[in-house]
């Protein structure tokens, strides 16, 4: 049975590393290339192309999900796992509609990381444990939402980030204006999203305004 072969695609050299060391202990699993950014991994895969991809989701130049809905048409026989520190419900929706067919957390056990690999490579899916927990969660705040009197609770933050969306600033915008970080930025729209049980910032915006948060 042949090596399954796994490119990494993070901008942080200690998670490539740790990744590298990992590899080692495992027969059957054989690293690829690894690439730092999107750009260097989409020239890299229209040259060779892995079993398994991991992948990040906050990447310097691009965002995994637009990674994984580029990759999924062009190559659609790459089985992609998110390998990310985000652990919400939304992020993992997001991507796994985006064609990725894992979604595991950065601080999980390498055992499950490896279940994960095996998994996705045999044409499965494959979801960490605390993130099926949230996705369940959403479902249930869902059903609460569709509720009669239900006003969800934003943290001062959040009402920032809502003001800004109607200002209809980029999260970049945002997070020059509130000297936030782009991540943390992100973070918020996502909590929104949540909350609000939207899908994108037009649909924060329309919920806000039926849920009462803001005045027209």
């Amino acid at each position: 049975m042949k090596d399954i072969v796994v490119d990494i695609v993070d901008d942080h050299k200690m998670v490539i590393g740790g990744l590298r060391d990992m590899f080692k202990g495992f027969p059957g699993l054989r690293l690829g290339h690894t690439y730092d950014n999107g750009r260097e991994l989409l020239a890299g895969l229209a040259l060779q192309q892995p079993d398994v991809l991991l992948l990040d989701i906050q990447l310097p130049d691009m965002h995994g999900e637009e990674l994984a809905g580029i990759i999924r048409l062009a190559y659609p026989a790459i089985k992609m796992i998110a390998l990310t520190g985000f652990n919400t419900a939304e992020h993992a929706r997001l991507m796994l509609e985006k064609g990725v067919s894992g979604y595991v957390l950065k601080n999980t056990d390498e055992h499950k990381l490896l279940q994960a690999i095996q998994t996705v490579a045999q044409g499965g899916r494959y979801i960490d444990a605390p993130i099926q927990e949230k996705i369940l969660d959403e479902l249930y705040g869902k059903e609460r939402a569709q509720g009669e009197g239900y006003k969800p609770i934003l943290t001062r933050r959040e009402k920032e980030i809502l003001n800004l969306i109607l200002e209809e600033l980029t999260s970049q915008q945002m997070a020059d204006r509130l000297q936030l970080s782009l991540r943390t930025v992100e973070n918020h729209r996502v909590s929104l999203m949540q909350k609000l049980n939207a899908k994108n910032s037009a649909g924060i915006v329309k919920r806000a305004f039926q849920l009462g948060l803001v005045r027209k």
